[in-house]
């Protein structure tokens, strides 16, 4: 069985540390302790460096997050109200909460070393995984990754229910057509079609 040798993997994670300007009590103090096979799974200690991940407590995005599934929720609920409502609708809240979740509390917002020195289209943590063939992800694309999905997840929650709400009531007969499409358009191109732009652009 692979042994993973504590003090190169400890100077690994302390070069990082200092690259980003973090004293040990800093880290400790801000950040989480991740659990990687034995070695981490006791608590942080100064005397040894281990992985960490970073948690954005202070980031405006949690309360706008919150804000945007409150706005789709109460959408949600005008909507069943009216009448007969398309299933897309119910989809598109959890969806958005899912992704907004994640992308506001617990994504990365700086990627492993190995993703700027290797040509990497596969991203997995938390159980998120991406694999965008042909589009690489990097610590100059991903922070504007990052932001582009925050707001698709928020945009996601807050708009689409009212949008269909609308058009079910201006455009009823149109709208009994052509709202799946609508919904694959703005869920799916939403999300895939931006990754691609965003992650090239900065790549």
């Amino acid at each position: 069985m692979y042994e993973l040798d504590k003090k190169k993997f400890g100077a690994f994670v302390a070069e990082l540390r200092k690259e980003n300007g973090y004293t040990q009590k800093e880290l400790a103090e801000t950040m989480e302790a991740e659990q990687v096979e034995d070695i981490v799974k006791t608590a942080i200690s100064f005397k040894e460096e281990k992985p960490l991940r970073a948690y954005h407590v202070k980031s405006h995005w949690p309360k706008i997050y919150v804000l945007a599934l409150l706005i789709g929720c109460i959408g949600m609920v005008f909507n069943y109200k009216i009448g007969p409502v398309d299933p897309s609708v119910f989809v598109a809240v959890p969806i958005g909460a899912a992704f907004g979740a994640y992308f506001c509390f617990l994504v990365l917002l700086k990627l492993p070393r190995m993703y700027d020195e290797n040509k990497i289209s596969i991203y997995y943590d938390y159980g998120v995984r991406m694999n965008m063939i042909g589009l690489y992800f990097n610590n100059n694309n991903w922070p504007y990754l990052v932001l582009m999905y925050r707001i698709w997840s928020c945009s996601t929650m807050a708009v689409i229910p009212w949008l269909f709400l609308f058009m079910r009531i201006l455009l009823p007969n149109v709208w009994s057509v052509i709202s799946l499409w609508v919904f694959l358009a703005l869920v799916l191109g939403g999300m895939f079609v931006p990754t691609y732009i965003v992650g090239k652009k900065y790549e």
